[in-house]
């Protein structure tokens, strides 16, 4: 599966990897997740037969648009302000 991550820095898309990411953890211990975060480095994170690919960016290409399974654009900061409200 491929998820795509759109926002402009600051906008909390690494906050919503990283929710992502584990709540694939959980709902499939078999995960293999590759992250591609340009504002954090790579990980390649599990060893599990099903492979998940997140991929963030500021802004996407339309190859990687039309890869992509899932598409999350976040084009305001309150994403990351409601995010550390609760965290």
């Amino acid at each position: 599966m491929n998820i795509l991550i759109i926002g402009k820095s600051g906008h909390g898309k690494s906050n919503l990897t990283d929710v992502v990411r584990n709540a694939l953890f959980k709902a499939d211990e078999d995960a293999a997740i590759h992250v591609d975060d340009s504002d954090r480095n790579n990980k390649v994170l599990g060893g599990g037969k099903y492979e998940y690919n997140i991929v963030v960016r500021q802004e996407a290409k339309q190859d990687e648009i039309d890869k992509a399974d899932i598409v999350v654009e976040i084009k305001t900061k309150a994403f990351v302000e409601r995010f550390r409200e609760i965290g």
